[in-house]
């Protein structure tokens, strides 16, 4: 039987926001790392309203639409982090108002990118794991 800190998640709702071109953004963090705009699920909210919330919080950007299903679900391991070395993403298509964002610790930078140009970025593992899937 698996222990408590071997088996346990950190759930952060993720938004997949594509361009004319399909390549879809990613926010570059004040690590220099990438990542899709995100953020963590709370006790007792729906991944939708996440989504939002954080788009709202860390990026000052409003969603005019995000899809109710998931379009990618990811999981991740991340041996760096001590007290959450799994992630799991839930992966929402999403349109949003502007592209009109304000820096935070969490987004100093966006760009969008095709599947071979993030690659070459300095990216976090979950984005790692879904370029593998959207490769699939």
């Amino acid at each position: 039987m698996k222990n408590i800190e071997n088996s346990w998640y950190r759930i952060s709702a993720k938004a997949i926001i594509f361009n004319e071109k399909w390549e879809f953004l990613l926010c570059k963090e004040s690590d220099w790392t990438w990542d899709l705009p995100w953020g963590g699920i709370d006790h007792n909210e729906l991944p939708i309203d996440c989504l939002a919330r954080e788009l709202k919080e860390e990026m000052w950007l409003v969603a005019s639409y995000i899809d109710e299903k998931p379009l990618y679900f990811i999981t991740a391991h991340k041996p760096t982090s001590k007290s959450r070395p799994w992630i799991a993403n839930v992966c929402y298509e999403t349109e949003l108002e502007n592209l009109d964002f304000t820096k935070s610790d969490e987004c100093v930078e966006i760009w969008f990118f095709n599947i071979k140009e993030a690659k070459k970025l300095n990216l976090l593992i979950n984005v790692e794991a879904l370029l593998k899937e959207m490769e699939k």
